[in-house]
């Protein structure tokens, strides 16, 4: 009887436009703004309340366009030697302290963990490793340290059962 490890899986979401994403942001602010004038008149009240109307209509048509451009990936943790091999690559030993390339690793061990993609809307795509690691390239400083973060969690995952878990049960 053969047995093996099943590695995790887990998904990660990645927006492909930033831009929208930031007025959207905008537009939030403001419906708080608008939310918390005081010592208002009636009548400037009911002219925030049709301002906040308006905006909330924007954000809830941009927030879609948001979602339907948001990728999200599956992506699967690497056997232990193809993890090995690609933080030793990606560090180097500086004064004794050894300094891992966090978005190296990143762009190296996430096209090898993809195991699917599709649009957050549920459509699906077609998506490669290679078109993965050039999408990486594009993507912003957050987004790849979020990237980062996702892909050593499912690399480093807890391999027996805390005891606090046990105790729970």
């Amino acid at each position: 009887m053969e047995i093996t490890v099943t590695r995790p899986t887990g998904q990660h979401r990645i927006i492909t436009d930033m831009q929208a994403l930031a007025e959207s942001v905008r537009l939030g602010n403001r419906i708080l703004e608008l939310d918390a004038a005081a010592d208002v008149t009636e009548a400037e009240a009911s002219e925030r309340r049709k301002e906040q109307d308006a905006v909330r209509k924007q954000l809830d048509s941009l927030l879609k366009s948001v979602e339907h451009r948001t990728l999200v990936v599956t992506l699967r943790g690497l056997n232990s030697s193809q993890w090995a091999q690609i933080t030793l690559k990606n560090s180097r030993t500086v004064q004794g302290r050894v300094i891992k390339d966090l978005p190296a690793i990143a762009k190296e061990a996430a096209p090898l963990m993809l195991e699917s993609a599709e649009w957050a809307n549920g459509d699906d795509m077609e998506f490669t490793g290679t078109e993965f690691a050039k999408l990486i390239d594009s993507m912003t400083d957050s987004q790849v340290n979020a990237l980062m973060q996702t892909v050593q969690e499912l690399n480093t995952p807890v391999v027996e059962i805390p005891k606090e878990l046990t105790r729970l049960a």
